[in-house]
């Protein structure tokens, strides 16, 4: 589901009592929601959005932005011709050279060199209901 260019998932179901929970996919940060309806569920991760967009204004804050999964870079045309040649060799895109390098690159720097991410403030939270974060298979506490 998207809602002013946000995507929202669905990330666990309480067995027990039917509850839905999502979060906002693809942003450095954290936007939840909860409902017992997958209509509700809508309803709530647009409030989220709304709610966490109107504390941004409020507060003259750049909003957290979803990543498009699109960059542009610019590279020395050697490289940028030896990366292309290796791409060839391996019989993949450049696109999938290019995804495998920084990928590896990425690994290398996890977690004791790159800084933490910082969660959202609990005023950017949906004020419709309370926040709760449940581990995989655990019963979220109220």
């Amino acid at each position: 589901m998207t809602y002013k260019g946000y995507t929202g998932k669905v990330t666990d179901v309480d067995p027990d009592t039917g509850e839905l929970y999502g979060e906002v996919a693809n942003i450095l940060g954290v936007i939840t929601f909860v409902a017992t309806t997958g209509p509700d569920l809508v309803r709530e991760f647009h409030t989220s959005v709304d709610v966490h967009l109107d504390w941004c204004q409020r507060r003259g804050v750049e909003p957290v932005k979803p990543y498009s999964g699109k960059f542009q870079t610019r590279l020395p045309p050697a490289l940028h011709k030896k990366a292309a040649r290796a791409a060839r060799q391996a019989g993949v895109s450049l696109n999938a050279c290019v995804q495998s390098a920084l990928q590896a690159a990425v690994a290398d720097l996890a977690p004791a060199k790159a800084p933490a991410a910082k969660p959202l403030p609990a005023a950017a939270q949906s004020k419709a209901r309370p926040r709760r974060v449940a581990a995989k298979g655990r019963k979220p506490s109220a």
